[in-house]
């Protein structure tokens, strides 16, 4: 929840780069609980999408560690 408070919590689009926004970890955090039908469905995709970028970054990762490592020994 930090992160939400120093971001800024907005909802709108900034075209500016420091402007404030919010995360979708923050937007799931915020909304679920007054969520029905629909909207509840988008947060569940929010989180299916979150998890995946989740998972391509960790498992790049992985990836350049295993190279990393194997160029060095």
């Amino acid at each position: 929840m930090a992160v939400t408070f120093v971001i800024g919590n907005n909802l709108f689009l900034n075209t500016t780069l420091t402007g404030q926004g919010t995360s979708i970890a923050a937007l799931i955090a915020n909304q679920f609980s007054e969520s029905d039908g629909t909207q509840r469905s988008a947060l569940l995709a929010l989180g299916l999408i979150l998890f995946l970028i989740t998972f391509a970054v960790l498992a790049f990762a992985r990836y350049l560690l295993r190279n990393s490592t194997g160029r060095h020994a």
